[in-house]
């Protein structure tokens, strides 16, 4: 293995740690709340979640991926001087555009009361805390694309989780049970993890030598990263809707309970999505420059690596979630195991999608950012329309059901795209091979765990030995699943050296990387 894809490697680990965390951080917090509001209480906190969740990315305005790439790529070059002109650029249009939408919901909160479920005050501190979670993903960016995986990840997966995890227990301990107190409580460590991010920023400005007086941007520049992160801020929008909509419209078109529960499954089916943003977070900045200095070939084989070790890690955990899904609802609280069916849906979709690596991250590191926003309008499209269609009939499984096509559309839109419009072509069929051994191997000894008679954890047995079976199930498929990825890169490796298209970085290119990234990817 490479010099660089060692650096990616070591990244992408310090993301899944971090993520192992956050996912699970979120994880009991969804328990909590569960237990503590039940399904009617924790369809409005959802709710509340899925309005800042949706507003803060849109107010992100996609500078945050903006200087992901701009900020990569300007280090790549040597134009150090270059990072504080683009953070402004980045910065000044987000705290703008929040504080107008702040200004704007205390005016028409009346209309807002429905999403927010409060008045005036409660529209404004929901807004707040969204243009606060803007700013800290922005300034996150910046220190994102100077290579300190760590740091974000101690901010972002570890320890506003964490915070958030802590002050709901704490407000639930003390009695005050009520959703909207649970909420507050959810949003308050915000303050604390933007200053974070702003310290953060500042010590990695100095890591990199960045020049406290630093070139203006000129106005070909402003219209440079805007022309990129403008559009890419309407695909991130859409792309939040596309993960909360659902939950918004359960609860239009069913009831509060139902958009709780629906709002608990889709939370514990995308527990694996921590291995796909640990890939994210490790890959960015690393294609970004590999685009620029044009090794399309790195490019080819880091997603290789990146879509059979997400699919080795994420199949065999959306295989256990499926067949014991009645038991894992059981755990957020009564009423909950209700979601099983959609779980399952769910799973298989998000399985499918992981397969497909790290396209969105090329697909925007490429440039095209307006293609994705094509792709995710398409899909919110979709979304919706088979929602109106599937859930007044079938209800949140109706809804799973389209979130799983959607799911599947985005990631063929991508690669297509970048099969066409990049001139890329990137295998998949390794990984969906790999992923479906490691199913068929995951799914048979959950099988034998409940064919041994010790507890069928997935039908209300309540014997412990089907979750330590699935435990020593991801150990063992895991084992296997390195070797088999090691065995499918060494043979890569070889046919792709014998045609010489250079995949493999150059001493020159290490040694270039390893000093715009001070050695910490």
């Amino acid at each position: 293995m490479s010099e660089s894809r060692t650096l990616v490697a070591r990244a992408a680990g310090v993301g899944l740690v971090g993520g192992v965390i956050g996912a699970a951080s979120n994880l009991l917090l969804a328990t909590l709340v569960g237990r503590a509001l039940g399904a009617a209480g924790a369809g409005p906190f959802f709710q509340t979640m899925a309005v800042v969740a949706i507003a803060s990315n849109v107010l992100e305005l996609g500078a945050d991926t903006g200087l992901v790439r701009h900020v990569s790529a300007a280090l790549a070059q040597g134009r150090d001087d270059r990072v504080r002109g683009l953070v402004g650029i980045a910065v000044l249009p987000v705290v703008a555009a929040s504080l107008l939408v702040i200004v704007a919901g205390a005016l028409v909160a009346p209309e807002l009361g429905g999403l927010t479920g409060g008045g005036r005050g409660w529209v404004v501190i929901v807004l707040l805390g969204s243009g606060l979670a803007a700013l800290m993903a922005v300034l996150l960016g910046a220190v994102r694309a100077m290579s300190s995986a760590l740091s974000v990840t101690l901010v972002q997966n570890v320890g506003l989780p964490l915070a958030r995890l802590a002050l709901v227990g704490a407000c639930v301990m003390i009695g005050a049970s009520s959703w909207r107190s649970a909420a507050l409580a959810w949003l308050a460590p915000l303050p604390a993890a933007l200053l974070a991010a702003a310290l953060l920023l500042v010590r990695a400005e100095r890591r990199h030598r960045v020049p406290s007086a630093p070139v203006l941007p000129v106005e070909s520049e402003w219209r440079r990263f805007w022309a990129f992160s403008a559009p890419r801020g309407v695909g991130a929008a859409v792309e939040i809707c596309l993960e909360w909509v659902d939950v918004l419209i359960v609860a239009a078109l069913c009831s509060a309970a139902d958009a709780g529960v629906y709002a608990v499954v889709t939370r514990a089916a995308r527990s694996a999505e921590l291995i796909q943003q640990a890939s994210r977070i490790a890959i960015g900045p690393v294609i970004s420059a590999a685009l620029t200095e044009g090794r399309l070939g790195a490019v080819r084989r880091l997603h290789r690596d990146v879509a059979l070790g997400t699919t080795l890690l994420s199949w065999p955990f959306f295989t256990i979630a499926a067949y014991f899904a009645p038991a894992l609802l059981g755990l957020f609280g009564p009423g909950f195991a209700e979601g099983a069916t959609a779980l399952r849906i769910l799973c298989v979709g998000l399985a499918l999608a992981y397969a497909a690596g790290g396209v969105q991250s090329i697909l925007l590191m490429g440039g095209r950012s307006g293609a994705q926003v094509g792709n995710k309008t398409a899909c919110l499209v979709v979304n919706v329309g088979l929602d109106l269609v599937l859930v007044p009939r079938f209800g949140i499984v109706g809804a799973a059901a389209g979130w799983a096509v959607v799911l599947v559309l985005d990631a063929g839109l991508a690669w297509l795209q970048i099969l066409t419009g990049l001139r890329l072509r990137l295998g998949l069929r390794t990984a969906y091979v790999a992923g479906a051994a490691v199913a068929v191997a995951t799914a048979g000894i959950c099988v034998l765990v409940d064919a041994l008679g010790t507890g069928p954890f997935g039908h209300g047995g309540g014997s412990v030995a089907a979750p330590i079976g699935a435990a020593l199930t991801v150990t063992l498929v895991g084992g296997a699943g390195a070797l088999m990825a090691l065995r499918a890169r060494s043979g890569a490796g070889q046919q792709d050296r014998g045609r010489g298209d250079g995949l493999d970085m150059t001493t020159e290119d290490l040694q270039g990387l390893a000093s715009r990234t001070g050695g910490d990817l």
